[in-house]
């Protein structure tokens, strides 16, 4: 039996090509000053050896693991369970990979199992005021914030957008008759949250009452029968149907807006407004931003972009 051939290293082809350690590498990586003869019998030996860099190599050479880490909503109850858009996610790994990064979709907690491992860059992707990420990981990558509560120039953009996608929700539910809607939000959610800034404002407007309900332990408060309409907010839509139908609302008239999850039943999806981000758009734009980032540029402001039932929402 043959015996398995070892992986070249760099030493090999320095000692086949006759030169320095220093100079190879230099050689490979396209720097450092040399002949052309040097520097082609270098590469001339490197590919007669099938010598490859390795990962750790290249990583020490230009100071880039070429990693992107997004990490996103992790709260996972029956009432609001872990936020999915993959569509989103699939744009954001496409994307960069041809940026040339490799995207690594985790939750916090995935995170700090993955303590360690070289990210050049950390996208947190956070939608809830208690939402953070340990002041150790800030420390150890360079973070880019996706998020609707901070004080930063980009944070403001996003929660005037958001609120803007609000109030064209509370609209929408307008049109389609609802005249005393209620909004309803994920536990530690309701006070200061732009939504709730958003709600309240429009009430004001339309003169009614601003009835903001907060999911508590899985159990949706009882509801004023008078309520006509609802928008949710990263809560189980199937949950939702199930536990309005349970207090004695007609859901199958009830004008329901689900911004969140996506419904896993059949009859929950032709009940409710489907509204999740345009995975395409906010995907691509995401990525860009990352490699601008990574690569030394100026990212472009990121633009919202929603889709309600699979449709540009509001209407173009």
């Amino acid at each position: 039996m043959s015996e398995t051939r070892k992986r070249a290293k760099l030493a090999h082809v320095a000692v086949h090509s006759g030169v320095s350690l220093g100079t190879a590498s230099d050689a490979l990586r396209g720097k450092g000053r040399m002949s052309d003869e040097t520097r082609q019998r270098v590469l001339d030996s490197a590919k007669a050896l099938g010598y490859r860099s390795s990962a750790q190599a290249r990583t020490l050479a230009t100071g880039h693991s070429y990693i992107v880490g997004l990490v996103v909503h992790e709260h996972s109850t029956t009432a609001g369970p872990r936020l999915y858009w993959p569509k989103l996610q699939a744009e954001f790994t496409e994307r960069l990979i041809e940026h040339r990064l490799v995207a690594c979709t985790m939750t916090l907690a995935d995170l700090n199992r993955l303590d360690g491992l070289p990210f050049d860059l950390i996208v947190f992707a956070h939608l809830q005021l208690g939402d953070t990420l340990p002041t150790e990981v800030r420390s150890n990558y360079q973070v880019m914030d996706i998020d609707l509560t901070g004080d930063t120039a980009d944070a403001n953009s996003l929660r005037v957008q958001f609120e803007r996608l609000c109030s064209q929700s509370f609209d929408q539910l307008a049109k389609l008759g609802a005249q005393r809607p209620a909004l309803v939000l994920p536990p530690d959610m309701a006070a200061g949250h732009p939504a709730a800034v958003a709600f309240t404002q429009w009430c004001a407007t339309q003169e009614c009452e601003a009835v903001i309900v907060e999911v508590q332990a899985d159990e949706l408060p009882e509801l004023s029968p008078s309520i006509d309409g609802i928008f949710s907010i990263l809560v189980n839509p199937d949950w939702l149907v199930r536990s309005l139908s349970a207090q004695g609302f007609a859901v199958d008239s009830l004008p329901l807006i689900c911004l969140g999850p996506e419904p896993q039943s059949a009859n929950t999806a032709a009940t409710v407004g489907r509204l999740t981000l345009d995975g395409a758009s906010v995907g691509r734009q995401m990525a860009d931003s990352a490699a601008a980032l990574i690569y030394d540029r100026q990212p472009e402001r990121l633009q919202l972009a929603w889709l309600l039932d699979g449709q540009p929402f509001p209407a173009q």
